[in-house]
């Protein structure tokens, strides 16, 4: 796997934050940040502040779903999957699934079994470090949309 839009040098979860997402030279590739005023959102912004992506919690859930849009249209849900063991997420429309140690930080995004997206969250004073790495030819928007909704889930900000 390579590294794009691969590092996020502060926690992108805090509350009116805004976050660079930084690519393995520093070079700042997107930008991540929430909106809790009235409805659970966090967003996915270009270097010139274009919105590319939203994520929100979908209103009647008892599952706590959320969906991705990009340009208006749903592209995504996120939905938590029932396992015995670890949790598991099922990300519907694009045929990925999220599973791995999330009491470690450490997660892989999987597309028909095969890791496409490793997540590794490094614990700073100041927040944390998200290290992902998206393998080449996947959409690392919707990548990164999907690792705001299981950090928000984790950080219980965006689900309950």
């Amino acid at each position: 796997m390579q590294e794009s839009g691969a590092v996020c040098k502060s926690g992108f979860l805090t509350l009116k934050d805004k976050a660079a997402v930084t690519n393995e030279n520093g070079t700042v590739r997107y930008y991540v940040h929430g909106d809790f005023a009235i409805a659970k959102k966090y967003y996915v912004d270009d270097v010139n502040g274009i919105q590319l992506a939203s994520v929100v919690q979908k209103k009647i859930s008892s599952t706590g779903t959320c969906v991705v849009s990009r340009n208006g249209n749903d592209i995504a849900e996120i939905v938590p999957k029932i396992t015995l063991f670890k949790p598991k997420y099922e990300v519907k429309r694009l045929g990925w699934t999220i599973e791995g140690n999330f009491n470690q930080d450490k997660y892989s995004i999987k597309q028909n079994g095969k890791a496409i997206v490793n997540v590794n969250v490094r614990l700073l004073m100041k927040g944390n470090a998200y290290e992902i790495d998206i393998t080449d030819g996947i959409d690392e928007v919707n990548a990164l949309a999907v690792v705001l909704v299981i950090e928000g889930i984790f950080e219980n900000t965006v689900l309950g």
